[in-house]
Order: C-alpha cells, then structure tokens, then sequence
C-alpha cells in the first residue's frame, strides 16, 4: 500500500511540475516558434549617419528648404518648424537624409558664421 501511495505521489508532482512550466512564460516573452523581428533595421536603411549640411534655409512654395547654390544641391527639411527660425540665413543643418527622397531629418540647425555660397 505504501509502494502505491509513493507511486501516486510521484505522479502527482510530474504532473503538477508540468503544468507550472506550461503556464510560465518563456523568457523571451513570445511563443517558441516566435521570430523576432528587427523593424528598426528595415525602417533606417535607407538612412544614412547624421552629418552636416551647410547652406541657406530658402522657401520653394509653402516648404522651406535647405539650398547650397555652391554644390547646386536642395534638401527638403522635415522639421518646418525650427527652420522657419533661420529662413533666410546661411546655416549648419545636422541630420540625416532618407536617401530615396531627399529629405532631412534635422537634428540640429544652428546659424553658420562663414557662408560657403
């Protein structure tokens, strides 16, 4: 009687062992079969490192540009906003450009103390 009783037990915790891990969520915090994806890689490839620009923040239309008549080069800017402070002037834009449509992605824009153009 006491073999069964020790048979019964060690079942029972097998059993209640496997039902704790199934409950348990795994530390990557998704199913098994769960690929992680890596959205920021594709998002960003067409992006390059921040670097300069230099030029003058001009208006083509409704939109303010960046505008180096020395390179024959113009940028779209994407913050409006800070660039409607420099419309006019000779500047050092840090950003980066999205290479498929020109575009800064301005991290910085400060006044240029020695225009190129």
């Amino acid at each position: 009687m006491e073999r069964k009783l020790s048979v019964f037990l060690v079942q029972v915790l097998i059993v209640m062992a496997m039902v704790s891990s199934a409950q348990t969520p795994s530390p990557g915090g998704g199913d098994i079969d769960s690929v992680p994806q890596h959205h920021e890689a594709d998002a960003s490839s067409n992006l390059q490192s921040a670097r300069s620009f230099e030029g003058r923040v001009v208006r083509t239309g409704r939109q303010l540009v960046l505008k180096n008549s020395t390179a024959h080069t113009s940028y779209k800017l994407d913050d409006q906003k800070k660039a409607r402070e420099y419309e006019g002037k000779h500047v050092k834009v840090t950003a980066t450009m999205d290479a498929d449509t020109s575009v800064l992605h301005v991290i910085d824009i400060a006044e240029s103390s020695h225009p190129r153009q």
